[in-house]
């Protein structure tokens, strides 16, 4: 069952953390680095944050809001052995905002953001930063 266009359902939240962890716990944790290869992005640092998911219940690669965040955007690009049907378990930068994290909320899958593009002037000319 892959949800889709549906909010009313509460998910149980959890939080890792293997950027901040000791080097025997990144094994526990995961790594540093999603499913797809790139560097796993925490909960304060950005915009859009890493999750991990069941991908029976939201497809990876999918964007989402959650509602305790409003200001951020979460993208399902990680699976865990422990998450499993309607739980997610967002990347954080350590032990304690793991534990601080709701221990559920209502979530909503969207659509994939537009990127960001940042103006510099360098020496007459205008480059384009993709974020």
């Amino acid at each position: 069952m892959v949800l889709s266009g549906y909010t009313n359902r509460d998910f149980k939240i959890t939080g890792y953390y293997p950027l901040n962890c000791k080097t025997h716990e990144r094994k526990v944790e995961g790594g540093i680095k999603d499913k797809f290869g790139n560097k796993l992005k925490v909960l304060r640092d950005n915009k859009i944050v890493s999750i991990a998911v069941d991908p029976k219940i939201i497809p990876l690669n999918s964007y989402l809001k959650i509602d305790a965040f409003p200001d951020k955007i979460f993208r399902a690009c990680d699976i865990g052995r422990s998450v499993k049907n309607f739980h997610i378990d967002i990347c954080v930068r350590d032990k304690k905002t793991a534990y601080n994290l709701p221990k559920k909320a209502k979530i909503t899958i969207i659509e994939k953001p537009k990127e960001i593009k940042l103006e510099f002037k360098f020496d007459n000319e205008l480059m384009f930063l993709k974020r």
